[in-house]
């Protein structure tokens, strides 16, 4: 068995006492009852932060859990009573601190950065490391109540920055462009940025300008950070020494230790123009319209495009008139006067170099052109699917010239567009009848206007009828009366042709009776035809045809005799005899008419017969009777016969 220590002696008189007091007290012991145990078992340390080999610079947070295990079998006097911490080769910053049961601490020299939590023994505390250089180790010893202690050390490391003093960066987003100006253009230049304010030593801070490669530096510039360590300067690089290609700024600063930190930020020379194509309504030559599209084809090998502006014609530009760049097509109001406009264009990079001056031209025409249209020279009718077109066009000044047209027979659906030219062959289709052609002639800057014009299609010809004296079988005369009747379903019958079966004659204004006169002689039968020609010229030869019987000779009266050829009669009743012939051709006998002495020729006619019952005047004395034959194409002979009448 162990031999107590001294302090484990102490401590088992002390819980002999107590135990004394309560056995000769009934009340209950108030204050703490202290188990005696030995205890040689050491406080343990655990350091989170920092890590082994970890670098560092200004400062260092240094957290950790200090633990007494002996604590846990309830002795008390396992409490963690010190911490004491130091850095190798640096005694200004060793730290005691010191626990105390009821929970508070002391830190000796006063730390305000130092926490503990009793209830988990976390702690934690801030080492200023802005003057340490080289490898250092943390030491850390912990002691209990008992004089048990544990230790712990970690190695920490330099940052290889720290020897550079207080940390400096340089805002890259101050500029549009980072690393680009312009040494032709750029007049002033921002550079933002921040330096470490926890260990800048005020009145250190500068810059200096040095052309990359060598060259005449910018003098030394102070300038003053913000208390948060945000700094901004200017410069311009058209200042004397002038400034241009590549360049390098330099920053500097020292921190408290006088340790110089610096920062670079390198610019490069961007002078170059943008360069591109720049074109109104795709380099078309003619528009109808103000509104039109500009296409930008610029571009920015090194900084990017930034914005265009535009004018029309002589319009000086203005600042006001700077928009966004955009590639592509671009909306556009074109001056409205017509004739040449000119639009001109000047495109900035991101560094402000602006594009020389491009323009483009386009000749705007907004008045449409005139046209009329003629089919077949204003003809009303045709018989032809194929029709010669005259088209009469002009495009009135400033004009930009007549282009093309297209034929339409709706005014709604229209051919394919055509090079325009006058006269132009153009069928119809469909049936006969009245046909409407539209034509629509455009201009280089493709006003449109359209026309139209109609004729009625007639393939076929007129269909008629002829009738010879009203329809007669024969005629004793050589000259005739022609009845004609024609007709036609669109263009109507304009003339007619009579003729024999020789086709003779000519042509004449279509009309419905006319006299004809036939030659050749007397013949059983003779025909007539006639031609007819409608407003379409269509013929239809031979349309109409008639015949009649041409008789021109005069029937004879063989025989005429009053009761046989008696000398006297006692009676006015007689009978007549009658003998008559018609030569050929023979129209034939048809009528006959008789009258008695002293009596007119009667106006009527009655039926040819060979024997006539009539009756004599009643006056004694010689009686005349007159009689007249008429053959059928109504050529006549007369005679008379007399007797003597005695009561």
């Amino acid at each position: 068995m162990r031999t107590p220590t001294l302090a484990a002696m102490r401590t088992l008189a002390a819980a002999a006492i107590v135990a004394a007091a309560a056995l000769s007290c009934p009340s209950p012991i108030d204050e703490e009852l202290l188990l005696v145990v030995d205890d040689e078992i050491a406080p343990s340390i655990n350091v989170a932060s920092p890590e082994p080999n970890s670098t560092y610079r200004y400062s260092v947070l240094v957290t950790g859990t200090v633990t007494d295990s002996s604590r846990d079998a309830g002795d008390g006097a396992g409490f963690v009573s010190t911490l004491l911490f130091s850095v190798s080769n640096d005694i200004t910053l060793d730290r005691a601190i010191t626990f105390e049961r009821d929970g508070t601490w002391t830190v000796s020299p006063p730390d305000p950065s130092f926490a503990y939590a009793p209830a988990t023994g976390n702690f934690s505390f801030t080492v200023n490391t802005s003057a340490l250089s080289n490898m250092r180790y943390f030491f850390f010893t912990v002691l209990d109540l008992n004089g048990n202690h544990g230790d712990h050390v970690v190695t920490v490391l330099p940052d290889p920055a720290l020897s550079a003093g207080p940390e400096i960066k340089v805002d890259d987003a101050a500029h549009p462009c980072p690393n680009l100006y312009s040494s032709v253009v750029t007049t002033s230049l921002a550079m933002l940025g921040w330096i470490d304010p926890t260990h800048y030593q005020p009145g250190t801070a500068s810059y200096i300008i040095e052309p990359f490669g060598g060259g005449i530096p910018r003098p030394e510039a102070i300038f003053t950070p913000g208390v948060d360590g945000e700094f901004s300067f200017t410069f311009n690089p058209q200042t004397a020494p002038r400034l241009a290609g590549r360049l390098i700024v330099r920053i500097y600063a020292r921190d408290e230790a006088g340790r110089l930190g610096e920062a670079e930020h390198q610019l490069f020379d961007d002078s170059e123009k943008p360069l591109g194509t720049f074109t109104v309504a795709a380099d078309e030559q003619f528009t109808n319209s103000i509104s039109t599209l500009l296409s930008v084809g610029f571009y920015d090998e090194h900084s990017g495009m930034d914005c265009m502006r535009f004018r029309n014609d002589a319009e000086p530009f203005q600042e006001s008139d700077w928009v966004s760049f955009t590639a592509g097509d671009v909306p556009w109001t074109l001056s409205a006067t017509n004739g040449t406009r000119t639009v001109r264009a000047e495109f900035r990079d991101m560094v402000g170099n602006v594009s020389a001056v491009v323009t483009d031209a386009i000749f705007l025409d907004t008045v449409q052109p005139t046209v009329s249209c003629g089919i077949d020279g204003g003809a009303s009718c045709t018989n032809d699917t194929s029709v010669s077109l005259t088209i009469t066009a002009t495009d009135p000044a400033p004009a930009s010239g007549l282009y093309q047209m297209r034929f339409g027979t709706d005014g709604v659906t229209y051919d394919s567009w055509m090079a325009f030219a006058s006269p132009h062959d153009y069928p119809l289709a469909g049936s006969d009848g009245s046909k409407d052609v539209y034509v629509q002639v455009r201009d280089n800057a493709l006003n449109v206007r359209t026309a139209s014009d109609d004729i009625v299609l007639d393939r076929s010809g007129p269909t008629g009828s002829l009738s010879i004296n009203g329809g007669d079988a024969w005629t004793g005369s050589t000259t005739v009366t022609l009845a004609i009747s024609a007709s036609d379903a669109y263009s109507g019958v304009t003339h007619m042709r009579v003729h024999d079966a020789q086709h003779a004659g000519s042509w004449q204004a279509y009309e419905t009776s006319r006299g004809w006169t036939f030659t050749g002689g007397d013949a059983a039968s003779k025909t007539v035809y006639v031609d007819f020609r409608d407003g379409a010229g269509n013929e239809r030869m031979d349309a109409a045809v008639d015949s009649i019987g041409l008789d021109t000779q005069d029937p004879s009266i063989d025989t005429f005799e009053i009761n046989g050829g008696a000398g006297t009669t006692t009676v006015t009743s007689v009978t007549l005899t009658i003998s008559a012939s018609d030569d050929a051709p023979s129209s034939g006998l048809s009528e006959m008419k008789i009258w008695n002495d002293g009596e007119s020729e009667p106006p009527g006619w009655q039926s040819y017969a060979t024997s006539r019952s009539w009756t004599l005047r009643d006056v004694p004395g010689s009686r005349t009777v007159y009689m007249k034959v008429r053959d059928t194409a109504g050529n006549t002979d007369s005679d008379s016969d007399s007797i003597t009448y005695a009561p």
